[in-house]
């Protein structure tokens, strides 16, 4: 991955904190949002700085060169020109470096299959290096829109459902029964969603159901696939493994839960 800096200089700011200002900075963090949300930076990892007359983003991406224009999605690069029009100048993307937590990573080329799970630098993972890729190269920006957003928001849904389970508290039974239930409104969107990206990208989607479940480590190796009953336990899988169950019929993956007794 590669480290960037983003600078946005006004040329035409006058004063801080009036009506001009405000558009500025509000419209700074509209074009990051859409930026992640089409995958060319790395969602939550960007700090806004604002020094005088300029802004600067420290962001990190998948891909050496991410912010061409057939990257962005038709909205981001509409706001991309209507920023430049209001600051006087160009929106400057300026390569600081690779990132050192992630200096050899690429991006999976023709994935066999996807998978949608939470937890990683882009929702959406290739099936068998289980490396995230970036949405801009599994769907047309310029064509499609909506996906971005609604990828974004069952991420964004699911997050704040994790948080609630991993923080342990009062509401830690609840959470861990929503990631966990298939019919659960955060899964139903999860597997609805994944039939649109089979869709749109014409290659399968398999959506990760999350297991920590409190049983026997044979009760766990035994359970059948909560959609259609059938046996998906994969040979030879550990805790540790990305995957060990598979459903085929369903599109459906999980894990051995850390949690057996």
């Amino acid at each position: 991955m590669y480290a960037y800096e983003i600078i946005i200089q006004n040329h035409h700011l006058k004063k801080l904190y009036d009506v001009q200002y405000e558009k500025w900075v509000h419209d700074t963090y509209s074009y990051i949002y859409f930026l992640e949300a089409s995958g060319q930076i790395v969602r939550d990892k960007n700090l806004v700085i604002i020094q005088g007359d300029t802004i600067e983003i420290p962001v990190l991406t998948f891909e050496k060169e991410p912010f061409l224009e057939a990257y962005h999605s038709t909205l981001g690069w509409a706001l991309k020109k209507e920023i430049e029009t209001h600051i006087g100048g160009k929106i400057y993307h300026t390569l600081r470096g690779r990132d050192a937590d992630n200096p050899h990573y690429k991006i999976p080329k023709n994935p066999s299959f996807l998978l949608l799970r939470f937890g990683w630098e882009s929702a959406l993972l290739c099936g068998v290096t289980h490396k995230p890729i970036p949405l801009y190269h599994l769907f047309d920006p310029q064509k499609i829109d909506n996906i971005f957003d609604e990828i974004r928001h069952w991420d964004r849904k699911y997050e704040r459902i994790f948080n609630l389970w991993i923080s342990s508290g009062s509401y830690e039974a609840f959470a861990q029964k929503e990631l966990e239930d298939i019919h659960s409104d955060i899964n139903e969107e999860g597997v609805r969603l994944c039939k649109e990206i089979e869709a749109l990208t014409q290659k399968p989607c398999f959506y990760h159901l999350f297991n920590n479940r409190n049983r026997s480590d044979e009760e766990d190796k035994n359970r059948e696939c909560p959609l259609c009953g059938g046996m998906w336990q994969l040979e030879g899988k550990g805790v540790d493994d990305f995957i060990a169950f598979m459903c085929e019929k369903c599109h459906l993956t999980s894990e051995l839960s850390p949690n057996t007794r």
